[in-house]
């Protein structure tokens, strides 16, 4: 390959890996959107569960809910949640999480 064939695989190259680059950050953009999602979704759970459980009663358990944003956290208090069978199980379960 002569001098300017190198010159043109180089470019080829560095756009590629510019390219490359991009492509990477969409993907990880689309996966903390995703993510956010199904925190966003996870939390909405909680507090339809809670609002019709507990009505108004349930408000200030609604907004500390807003403020959790892990996800893993968010799927274990959801469980607890539909564990608690009695009004009193929801309302202890608020004292040990929120």
């Amino acid at each position: 390959m002569n001098k300017e064939g190198n010159i043109d695989f180089y470019k080829f190259l560095i756009k590629s890996c510019k390219f490359s680059v991009t492509v990477l950050s969409m993907v990880r953009v689309i996966r903390m959107a995703e993510e956010r999602a199904r925190i966003n979704e996870s939390q909405q759970a909680i507090k339809k569960y809670l609002s019709a459980r507990l009505g108004l009663e349930s408000k200030p358990m609604q907004n500390k809910v807003d403020r959790i944003t892990d996800l893993y956290l968010l799927h274990h208090l959801l469980d607890d949640l539909y564990r608690a069978e009695k009004k009193e199980g929801l309302r202890s379960w608020r004292m040990r999480v929120l």
